[in-house]
């Protein structure tokens, strides 16, 4: 992939590291999708998992965040006990 200025993207990927974004192996939703749920998983990783400084992180409510969290299988369910 050539990106503006003439320079490659090492890999063939997208600078944001799609792969077959450019070539429409993938649906706007699908990559949007896909960037999203790294960018959740990686604000909740560098939180230490506190959801409040994640929410802040990524501009977005903590219930919010909460149901991104559920919505790509991120959330951990705690055990009573």
């Amino acid at each position: 992939m050539t990106l503006s200025g003439g320079q490659l993207a090492p890999g063939g990927e997208t600078v944001c590291g799609m792969a077959g974004f450019v070539s429409g192996q993938l649906t706007l939703r699908e990559a949007r999708d896909r960037v999203e749920r790294h960018m959740v998983h990686d604000a909740i990783e560098a939180s230490g998992g506190n959801m409040s400084k994640a929410a802040e992180v990524l501009g977005v409510s903590r219930p919010a965040l909460y149901d991104l969290a559920k919505k790509y299988g991120l959330c951990r369910v705690k055990s009573r006990g």
